[in-house]
């Protein structure tokens, strides 16, 4: 050691010079990199199962819940800036937090296969950026929405356009309040989707009180601004009031007389052959009634135009005549409003706010779904919307 010290007191200058450090700095580096995977691979147990330093390896193949919660804190070791003692302490606890919150959503939603891939750099890379996040702050919200998209992004993992989707998402996080979460997931549901399985009233109110936890945001014109900022949205000029999405969506439930179905009289008055009647409508057993088949105004002029291309002849499109027999904006606004729990407020939130004129990038969309989806337990596929 003493000859050691003195080979240094002799060659200071060139130690300090830019290529002494850049020397002094690699040879550092290989034997770090070599004492560090000597310690990776040095078991503390014998047999094809052991426990090495840093991960937990079973039978030398696929990781387990384990593995990613180390990988995780590794991660978060050699990537985190250093911190004053109170401030570290701080981030380990939010760290952990998240951790054990995305460690649920991997046991829930992630198969063996899945799993693996935590051992890919660009997963690695993105999870790196995820848990800068989370332990900046202690933030549910943010631990939530973080842990889904990690495990959206590992399920996608492979179909690029996704990939960079899901990537951005998670950078993106850090500059969102939970009112922005709100705006997002408030506009995607009402704005970009049509529920399933609604058949009646009831349904579609039952639906909707779903939504009102998201409607409790700040309206104000710089938090749409925000959105646009952080390439969330973009604001437009034109839109449309809810009362009329819900009429083109769900035109069975609003028709004036009898809904969800159209009496006999109605029907004959329809300007369109039988057999063409019969692929848009179906009768009840007494066939004094009769139902779309194709429930919403754009798949019921969808399948027209359909059958109409199929059949040589040209016949008027009945979309006019299905208008008349719908209830107008006001008569379903009052309707809807009425059965609420909350009243007006979503028409209020969708109808006076930026809402009515925000249109969600695909970051965006992917963001306000996740969102969604943690605060109702509703699932979405999002494939509809980004593939």
């Amino acid at each position: 050691m003493g000859n050691l010290v003195q080979w240094v007191i002799d060659n200071r200058q060139w130690i300090f010079s830019g290529i002494g450090v850049t020397a002094v700095v690699t040879i550092g580096a290989i034997i770090f990199k070599r004492r560090r995977k000597s310690k990776i691979i040095s078991s503390k147990t014998t047999g094809a199962s052991y426990v090495a330093e840093k991960i937990t390896v079973n039978n030398s193949t696929g990781l387990t819940y384990v593995d990613v919660k180390e990988i995780a804190k590794s991660i978060f070791l050699e990537n985190f800036p250093k911190l004053q003692e109170v401030a570290r302490i701080e981030a380990e606890k939010n760290r952990d937090l998240f951790i054990s919150e995305l460690d649920k959503k991997i046991q829930e939603k992630l198969t063996q296969e899945e799993i693996d891939k935590f051992n890919k750099p660009d997963i690695q890379y993105i999870l790196s950026d995820a848990i800068t996040t989370a332990a900046r702050r202690d933030n549910e919200e943010t631990r939530k929405i973080l842990s889904n998209l990690i495990v959206d992004r590992v399920k996608n993992d492979g179909i690029e356009f996704k990939e960079l989707v899901y990537n951005e998402a998670i950078r993106t996080i850090p500059q969102l309040t939970k009112n922005h979460l709100d705006i997002l997931a408030f506009t995607f549901i009402t704005k970009y989707t049509l529920q399933l399985n609604i058949n009646t009233l009831c349904d579609l109110v039952n639906r909707m009180n779903n939504w009102i936890p998201l409607t409790n945001f700040s309206d104000s014109s710089a938090q749409f601004q925000h959105l646009e900022y952080a390439n969330c949205a973009t604001n437009t000029v034109f839109g449309t009031d809810l009362q009329i999405s819900l009429r083109k969506n769900y035109t069975n439930i609003f028709l004036i007389n009898s809904a969800p179905h159209i009496n006999k009289l109605e029907y004959n008055k329809w300007r369109i052959p039988d057999e063409i009647k019969s692929q848009l409508f179906t009768p009840d057993t007494t066939e004094e009634n009769y139902y779309l088949i194709q429930n919403t105004l754009a798949k019921f002029d969808e399948k027209y135009n359909e059958l109409m291309h199929e059949n040589i002849k040209s016949y008027m499109s009945p979309y006019t005549d299905l208008l008349v027999c719908i209830k107008n904006d006001k008569e379903i606004s009052e309707l809807v409003s009425n059965e609420l729990s909350c009243n007006s407020v979503i028409f209020d939130k969708y109808n006076k706010t930026g809402v009515q004129n925000l249109n969600l990038t695909s970051v965006g969309i992917v963001i306000g779904a996740s969102h969604y989806e943690s605060v109702t337990g509703d699932k979405i596929n999002i494939d509809l919307w980004i593939n």
